[in-house]
């Protein structure tokens, strides 16, 4: 599995899609980021506008492969919120 892009997915803090299809959760209760949807940014840490929440799981293995993964891209991309 990759790390990247299954943050949301393996959240405890996501809820149920609405009715319109948008993906939502308790730090975005309208409307997940896209770019946290997808991976291409990390939520491991807080945001503006997440209101305190990110991510979080009880699975170390998920853990482990999202800070990894975006350890990498850091390390490649300069990629932002690395905790």
């Amino acid at each position: 599995m990759s790390g990247v892009g299954i943050q949301c997915m393996a959240c405890k803090n996501r809820l149920e899609d609405t009715a319109s299809g948008e993906a939502v959760c308790k730090a975005f209760p309208k409307s997940i980021p896209m770019d946290f949807y997808t991976g291409e940014r990390s939520h491991l840490a807080q945001v503006e506008g997440d209101g305190g929440i990110h991510f979080e799981t009880d699975d170390h293995e998920v853990l482990a492969e999202l800070k990894e993964s975006y350890a990498m891209l850091e390390e490649e991309n300069g990629f932002e919120n690395q905790p």
